[in-house]
Order: structure tokens, then sequence, then C-alpha cells
């Protein structure tokens, strides 16, 4: 199996999910659980290397806009389903 990433400077997950709470603005918010889960990786690293090699990929936005546009995409889903 052949996985495909995007680029962009490695950020923490929880830089991610803040990006996206405020992008999603109205009044979202989110906090840690600190209860007890299963492991979970302190770090994660999204890595197109791998694509750029094989298929002569660059990306064309960077992890901001990428996250910008999911939450744009996924706020006019949610308006045509309700």
């Amino acid at each position: 199996m052949k996985v495909w990433n995007e680029s962009g400077s490695a950020k923490p997950v929880q830089w991610i999910v803040e990006h996206l709470t405020q992008a999603w603005g109205d009044g979202e918010r989110w906090h840690v659980d600190n209860g007890n889960h299963p492991h979970e990786a302190r770090y994660l690293k999204l890595d197109c290397s791998k694509a750029k090699a094989c298929l002569n990929w660059v990306p064309k936005w960077r992890l901001e806009m990428a996250l910008d546009k999911i939450i744009s995409r996924q706020k006019s889903i949610s308006k045509v389903q309700i």
C-alpha cells in the first residue's frame, strides 16, 4: 500500500486542531481529555517526498491554506445538509 501525504513544516496535532477550530469560528472550542485512552503518538508528520519522487508532484497549497479549504468545503456541505 502506498501512502501520499501533504508537505509543509511539521506542526503538532494541537496546532492543527487549534487552527481548524479558529478557522471554523462560530465560537467552537476544544479541550484535551486527560482520561485513560489508548496510546497516541506524540509527534506525527506529513511527508510528501514519496509523491514528489514517484509522481513528480508538488503541493500547491501550504498546510494553513489546505486546512482553511477543508473548513470552507465542510461548512458548505453542512449548509446543504441542514
